[in-house]
């Protein structure tokens, strides 16, 4: 499960739960590759690499990529729309 507030990027999945400060967010691009923390469960998922992240960044796979990733670049102006994805600025 994913939630976005004003500022955070709340992530859920199981027992694990992780809260990502959109400033800290790097990028966000598609991907398919089985590498890093797996909280996606479909081969069409985002790689969120952010800041203070041990490995990097983790997958995710929101059911609504577009709104989702919509929603985010509204809440996090330094954040912009780039091939399919967000950018930092």
């Amino acid at each position: 499960t994913y939630c976005l507030s004003d500022d955070t990027l709340a992530i859920r999945a199981g027992l694990t739960r992780l809260r990502i400060r959109p400033d800290a967010i790097k990028s966000i691009m598609p991907c398919r590759d089985f590498t890093g923390w797996q909280f996606a469960t479909s081969l069409d998922k985002l790689y969120v690499p952010y800041e203070g992240c041990p490995i990097g960044g983790i997958h995710i796979s929101p059911a609504d990529r577009e709104a989702f990733l919509a929603d985010l670049a509204e809440r996090s102006p330094q954040l912009v729309r780039k091939e399919g994805g967000l950018v930092r600025q």
